[in-house]
């Protein structure tokens, strides 16, 4: 899967991930490619 992390000023990541983990309001969870 392909991951872009972007700020209004810049590009912070772009590439490929097998997963990504982020926190939620009941604790982390992960998407899988």
């Amino acid at each position: 899967m392909i991951l872009e992390i972007v700020t209004p000023e810049q590009t912070l990541f772009s590439g490929t991930v097998e997963s990504v983990s982020v926190p939620g309001i009941s604790g982390q969870f992960q998407m899988l490619d």
